[in-house]
């Protein structure tokens, strides 16, 4: 898939507009988390390019990354999220580099992701991520999985359309929706 399909997917999901009116609005007041997820993409998909002009703008997305990610708190390396990510506001979300994230997943803020004993998460598509929460070591997540907020993750929950939560994490609920569905989304 190329940048500008998923980048459309981001947008879409995120209701970002690229209308010519929206744009001049966003000179002025900037959608910084959306600012982080463009620059995010474009950076993956130039860093493997060879010669000189896609090396120069390689570094400069980088630098523009690292000045984002201090603004809004976000640590998410280059291919790590399928399309369709959405983070709806500025925290602190740190991502370990091999985690694999599926597409349409929703992150709040001050979420962990992270290994354990070299093993890293793998999380299904339309998932639903709340703020807290941190999930680390060789952990499996299944599709439309609701991850409460303060949930500490540490074992798979490979079931699809559940509600896990709780210091250690357990099944909850059972969900018939998806994130996407239930926010009206898409």
């Amino acid at each position: 898939m190329k940048v500008k399909e998923i980048l459309k997917i981001d947008y879409q999901i995120a209701g970002y507009k690229t209308d010519f009116i929206s744009r001049i609005r966003n000179l002025f007041y900037p959608n910084y988390t959306i600012s982080y997820i463009t620059c995010l993409r474009k950076y993956t998909s130039v860093n493997n390019d060879k010669g000189l002009i896609p090396f120069l703008y390689s570094r400069y997305l980088k630098f523009k990354l690292c000045r984002l990610s201090a603004k809004t708190g976000f640590y998410i390396p280059k291919d790590v999220f399928g399309p369709g990510v959405y983070i709806p506001h500025f925290g602190s979300i740190v991502v370990n580099p091999n985690a694999k994230i599926g597409s349409y997943c929703l992150i709040n803020a001050n979420v962990v992701i992270g290994q354990e004993n070299g093993k890293c998460p793998t999380i299904g598509d339309n998932c639903f991520i709340g703020s807290g929460a941190v999930i680390c070591g060789d952990v499996k997540i299944g599709n439309n999985v609701w991850i409460g907020a303060n949930s500490v993750v540490t074992k798979s929950f490979p079931e699809n359309n559940i509600l896990i939560a709780g210091v250690p994490a357990k099944i909850v609920a059972k969900r018939n929706t998806s994130w996407i569905e239930e926010f009206s989304v898409k």
